[in-house]
C-alpha cells in the first residue's frame, strides 16, 4: 500500500514490473503521480485500486505494460501515455476528469473492455497518430455524447452498449416436448447486472 508518498507512490525504471492487488491513495496530489513507469519497462499492473488527485499512472516511453482489472477514482487524469504503448484492458474509471491523455509519437494499441462512470474527457489524443478505442463502455451508448468526450484523432466505434463489469448469467430450461421431435422448445433466461432480459 502506497499512501502519501512525495511525487510518486511507485516509480519504476527497472526492466520488469509486476504490481498486483495494491492500493495507491493520495500520491498523485496536484502535479504528482501515483505510479510512474519509465523507459522500456515491461510487465503488469493488475487488480489495484487507485484513489486521489493529479494523475493515476504515467507511462513515459515505457515498453509493453499491461494495465488490467484496476479501478481509478477521482483523478484529474487517470492515465497519461507519453510515447508509450500500454495495453489498457478491463479497467474501471470513476469520477475522473480525463480517462486517458496520449502525447508523443506512438499511441497505445490495445484499449478495450474498460468501463467509465462519470468523466469529462474520455480520450485526449495530442499526437498526429490515430488511436483506436473501440469496444469500451463510455458510460453511455449515445455516440454523440461519446464523441463530445473525445479530442484529436480517435476512433471509438463500435462502442459497447453495456458495461463489461456487469455480471452476466443465463439459465436454460429442459427442452420440450422432447429432442427427438421435429420441433423442440427450450426456454431460457439471461440476467445482466441483476436485470432480467
Amino acid at each position: 500500500k502506497a499512501t502519501g508518498c512525495s511525487g510518486a507512490g511507485l516509480h519504476c525504471s527497472s526492466r520488469r514490473l509486476r504490481c498486483a492487488t495494491s492500493e495507491f491513495t493520495g500520491n498523485g496530489v496536484t502535479e504528482g503521480y501515483e505510479v510512474v513507469i519509465e523507459r522500456d519497462v515491461v510487465g503488469e499492473i493488475e487488480d489495484n485500486r487507485f484513489r486521489g488527485e493529479g494523475t493515476g499512472v504515467l507511462f513515459n516511453i515505457s515498453g509493453d505494460v499491461i494495465l488490467k482489472g484496476n479501478r481509478f477514482d477521482g483523478y484529474d487524469k487517470a492515465l497519461i501515455a507519453r510515447s508509450a504503448k500500454p495495453r489498457i484492458i478491463n479497467n474501471v474509471f470513476a469520477n475522473v476528469d480525463t480517462v486517458i491523455e496520449v502525447t508523443g509519437f506512438v499511441v497505445p494499441e490495445d484499449i478495450q473492455l474498460n468501463s467509465v462512470d462519470s468523466a469529462r474527457w474520455l480520450v485526449v489524443n495530442r499526437t498526429d497518430v490515430g488511436i483506436d478505442v473501440a469496444r469500451n463502455w463510455w458510460g453511455t451508448s449515445d455516440v454523440v455524447a461519446i464523441a463530445a468526450g473525445m479530442i484529436g484523432d480517435v476512433t471509438f466505434s463500435p462502442v459497447l452498449n453495456f458495461d463489461p463489469q456487469l455480471s452476466v448469467n443465463f439459465h436454460l430450461e429442459q427442452n420440450r416436448p422432447n429432442p427427438f421431435n421435429v420441433e423442440t422448445v427450450i426456454d431460457f433466461t439471461v440476467t445482466m447486472g441483476g436485470l432480467e432480459e
